[in-house]
């Protein structure tokens, strides 16, 4: 359970030192020791040492960076938190993120990329085996059975394209008598 959860409700609570009420508009950098508490409009980056909440009506138009952080409004900007991002269900964030852990409710909005730093180690390495086509394609994954493969790649196909210099064309040119009267001016 997250640290400052309220039992009763989902959406999680906090308490913060400094606040920006509903209303208010800041136009410029905030950066304390303490959380802060957003219900009106920033216009900066927001660096604090404790959590950050943005409140149903809050805004921000930069980054964030917090201990934790909390996002019930809107967020333009990139968000990075040293412990857990949560977006509520009013809640968007237009941007990157790199977090510890990251939960979104129902109706929340996410567009950016998520980096979460330390999950390189849990996860197997991909590895390229010589006797298949992964080889020669990358780090990419072969198709679940019954899935459509990729299309070839030139290198792959150029042996097919080559043709032999002894190749004739049987291709035979068909003219009518009409045709050949046009060409000549008759």
């Amino acid at each position: 359970m997250w640290p400052f959860r309220d039992a009763r409700n989902a959406i999680p609570t906090c308490e913060v030192e400094n606040t920006i009420g509903a209303g208010s508009r800041v136009c410029g950098d905030l950066a304390g020791p303490g959380g802060f508490r957003i219900d009106g409009a920033i216009e900066g980056a927001v660096d604090a040492d404790g959590p950050v909440l943005v409140g149903e009506g809050g805004s921000v138009e930069g980054s964030i960076r917090g201990k934790d952080v909390v996002v019930l409004g809107r967020v333009r900007g990139d968000v990075h938190a040293s412990g857990h991002l949560e977006i509520g269900p009013k809640g968007k964030v237009v941007g990157d993120i790199t977090v510890q852990s990251f939960r979104m409710h129902t109706g929340g909005v996410f567009r950016g990329t998520s980096c979460m730093p330390g999950g390189e180690d849990r996860l197997p390495a991909l590895t390229a085996n010589s006797d298949s086509g992964m080889a020669r394609r990358g780090r990419t994954l072969p198709p679940p059975n019954g899935a459509v493969p990729p299309p070839p790649t030139l290198a792959e196909i150029a042996p097919l394209l080559l043709m032999p210099d002894e190749a004739v064309s049987h291709e035979r040119l068909l003219t009518s008598e009409a045709d050949e009267g046009r060409e000549t001016g008759t």
